[in-house]
């Protein structure tokens, strides 16, 4: 029977903590959408060009849908907050100290590689792909089609970019081991490449080495810090 309450009392806690997360999602989705021309403005900035669309409640639902996206993103830390309080109870000090350190850099690392992508990667792409020499073709690109390419690539991005958070944890965790990684390189640098064609959205190559450039730059800067950092080194050593 107490285990039965206890099992409530978490299922209570746990739809608080859900309520909330959705809550601030629906607060910033809002903001999002009341300052929507801007937004629209400053994402459509790296096109260059006008969108079109082809249906009267196109811009409505893409409207709702990159506010959405946008809420998320922004409300993106208190989620993770919310995550981390609810489960941090199950570790001890320690441990609770350590992930703290590595959800701090998780968040970065995510914020970091949106603006990457939007600053760097979205207009080198957007001027490959739409500007191939020798078409007959007329530009006429819609506003949800758009939205869709430009934020699941910076999505991509900001999920990508937790590998080297990935990796770091897994070397705490004794799972893997800094000469291990080494020496599996070439098998890690292919891993790359090929998740970056399955999860680009464009079948081009162009895309796809854009993505897993900087994913195989960060592989190696994470080997580099497992190298320098101590606390990894005796991880390591005792293995």
């Amino acid at each position: 029977m107490e285990e039965e309450k206890k099992f409530y009392e978490y299922l209570e806690e746990l739809r608080k903590r859900v309520l909330k997360s959705l809550a601030v999602i629906a607060i910033f989705s809002i903001l999002v959408y009341a300052y929507k021309e801007k937004i629209v403005s400053i994402l459509v900035s790296p096109l260059n060009q006008k969108l079109v669309f082809l249906s009267p409640t196109e811009p409505l639902v893409t409207l709702i849908k990159l506010s959405f996206l946008i809420g998320l993103i922004i409300a993106f830390p208190y989620v993770i907050y919310q995550i981390w309080s609810f489960i941090s109870e199950i570790f001890d000090k320690k441990s609770r100290k350590k992930i703290s350190k590595y959800i701090f850099f998780s968040i970065a690392l995510f914020y970091s590689a949106i603006i990457f992508c939007y600053t760097i990667i979205l207009p080198f792409t957007l001027n490959f792909l739409i500007n191939l020499e020798g078409l007959p073709l007329i530009q006429s690109i819609t506003f949800s089609n758009y939205i869709d390419f430009s934020l699941y690539l910076m999505l991509i991005f900001g999920i990508m970019f937790q590998f080297p958070i990935i990796l770091l944890f897994l070397v705490e965790l004794r799972i893997v081991s800094l000469n291990q990684l080494r020496k599996k390189r070439a098998y890690f640098i292919l891993g790359i490449f090929v998740f970056a064609a399955i999860l680009t959205p464009t079948p081009d190559a162009f895309t796809q080495i854009l993505l897993a450039i900087p994913l195989w730059f960060l592989f190696e800067i994470t080997l580099i810090i497992i190298r320098l950092n101590r606390d990894y080194k005796k991880i390591d050593n005792s293995d």
